[in-house]
């Protein structure tokens, strides 16, 4: 069951103060997967989270999982303009309750907590791009 974002005033004003760098690695990891690839199959979003760890490997970015997502113009669901953004914060500012009631953020969630750890990588890219862009 996806867990429906109902936004109220007081809602955008606890939206506002949410710092995405105060989350969690694991947290920030599985929003990143949400954002990103909620929609695609198992291996479509750890093909994600390899393109996530690779970069982490070659100093390109940054050198931390968390950096390497929240590094500019990075993963679009994190831009402000970006129709995810506003989800994606609604989520952050009470974590714990949409994992109760979202199977794909709990389902990503496990997958970042899996290739925090020792998880074989799916993938060698560093980018990847929609099916639906040339």
């Amino acid at each position: 069951m996806k867990a429906k974002v109902n936004k109220t005033k007081n809602d955008k004003a606890v939206q506002s103060t949410v710092n995405f760098k105060d989350l969690l690695t694991e947290q920030i990891f599985a929003l990143c997967l949400y954002g990103e690839a909620r929609s695609e199959s198992d291996d479509g979003i750890e093909a994600v989270a390899s393109v996530i760890k690779n970069r982490t490997k070659i100093n390109l970015y940054e050198t931390t999982i968390k950096d390497v997502i929240l590094f500019t113009k990075q993963f679009s669901c994190f831009n402000r303009n970006d129709k995810q953004y506003s989800n994606l914060k609604a989520i952050a500012a009470d974590f714990d309750k949409y994992l109760k009631t979202d199977a794909d953020l709990a389902k990503c969630l496990e997958i970042a907590r899996k290739f925090m750890g020792n998880a074989k990588l799916t993938i060698d890219a560093t980018h990847y791009h929609a099916t639906d862009v040339g």
